[in-house]
């Protein structure tokens, strides 16, 4: 990842954060989301307040809000206490016994954080009292059709449902081309909490996609939220989209294959430099043959990948094997070196070039092939068209050869 983009996502990621810490209260359903997401799916909003510790506020449970506040505050524990189940299920009913379906829609049904919430604090109650559970289902199942239709609302709806165990659908998202960054998190959010809704949903993007979009969007597009749930739904799914990124061989490929390629163009400078010492001190590296490169070329690598392996076997073929020279385990990348000699002309270097990546992608490890071509006296007689003969960056095992240095 380029370092400007990372500083860019940090910087954002720290403002959610601290708008979240900044401006959340209890009880209030967002900071009970909030509080739920974390709990959900990992730390990532340090420094929340533990709403655990509030007192139990008994005598508010009638107000729908809060009530909501306390579901999430139940969907969070893994020990519930009987007590607080017991309070929460009792204002369940009594808020049961209200319209939820109000004309002028000032009531939880329309207020899809509030209904998420309470959704969430049924479920986690109904082994002691199934009522909540039965009565939100049929609320929603009489209301549908006056669910809101933004994707924010569309996405908490339709979690509260599956929670619930409705399948009728909340309305249908589609395309996101145009979305904001609390568009993608809920979009995020659905796909990875109920995937089933999702396709309900018509959600047309996996979560893989709603994450690029989202990271790319937070890099070039200022997020204006003022809503609290909506900067916790966009750290955590931009965090987790982080985390899963660097982890991902998908993902961690493209950034390795550059780092990689960047550093074989400038390998020649890298030896120079090596040699290059104070008061004619001696030559840090003699650079005599193919072992050479790949000694040098491990030791740089190992200042900038986790795991590098060298001159590990391929699965036999016809009853041959072949070594790697160098093998990046955790980016499944191959790297096979080859150094010029008067014997080892640009007609040598192409026929072993073309038999070592049969051998080198039928190795399960083996995602991509870089092959290092070292011709520091010239014999190559053209270079580039030794890399444009030979790289083919399409084939289901990308190939890409460099040929250091070119003139």
């Amino acid at each position: 990842m380029h370092p400007a983009i990372a500083t860019t996502l940090a910087v954002e990621l720290d403002r959610l954060a601290a708008q979240v810490r900044r401006d959340a209260g209890w009880p209030s359903p967002a900071t009970g989301f909030a509080r739920w997401l974390t709990h959900h799916y990992g730390p990532s909003l340090n420094g929340q307040p533990d709403v655990a510790a509030v007192v139990n506020e008994t005598d508010r449970l009638d107000e729908a809000p809060v009530l909501a506040a306390h579901g999430y505050l139940l969907a969070s524990q893994d020990d519930l206490d009987h007590q607080a189940v017991k309070a929460w299920s009792v204002a369940a009913r009594r808020l049961g016994e209200r319209d939820p379906l109000p004309g002028d829609r000032a009531s939880f049904f329309f207020r899809p954080t509030e209904l998420l919430g309470l959704a969430l604090g049924a479920e986690a109650v109904a082994g002691h009292d199934p009522e909540p559970r039965r009565w939100l289902r049929q609320t929603l199942h009489t209301g549908r059709a006056r669910l809101g239709t933004d994707t924010w609302s569309i996405a908490l709806n339709a979690i509260a449902a599956t929670t619930l165990g409705d399948s009728g659908g909340t309305g249908r998202i589609g395309a996101l081309a145009d979305g904001s960054t609390s568009d993608l998190a809920a979009a995020w959010l659905l796909i990875t909490h109920a995937p089933q809704a999702a396709a309900r949903a018509a959600l047309d993007q996996d979560a893989q996609a709603l994450e690029s979009a989202l990271l790319y969007r937070l890099t070039t597009t200022a997020t204006t939220t003022t809503d609290i749930a909506e900067a916790a739904a966009i750290h955590t799914a931009a965090a987790r989209a982080i985390g899963t990124g660097l982890a991902r061989p998908g993902y961690g490929m493209p950034a390795a294959l550059t780092t990689i390629t960047t550093l074989l163009r400038r390998f020649p400078a890298i030896v120079r430099e090596l040699n290059h010492r104070h008061a004619n001190r001696t030559r840090l590296v003699d650079i005599s043959d193919e072992y050479d490169v790949q000694d040098l070329l491990r030791g740089v690598l190992r200042g900038l990948f986790d795991d590098v392996r060298d001159e590990e076997y391929t699965p036999s073929r016809g009853g041959v094997t072949s070594r790697m020279d160098l093998l990046l385990k955790g980016e499944q990348i191959v790297i096979e070196t080859k150094m010029t000699r008067p014997s080892l002309d640009q007609r040598a270097v192409a026929k072993e070039l073309a038999i070592d990546k049969e051998f080198y992608r039928s190795h399960p490890s083996c995602r991509a092939l870089v092959c290092f071509v070292y011709d520091p006296t010239h014999r190559l007689a053209n270079p580039i068209a030794l890399e444009d003969d030979l790289t083919d960056a399409e084939a289901p095992v990308p190939t890409i050869v460099i040929v250091a240095p070119h003139i």
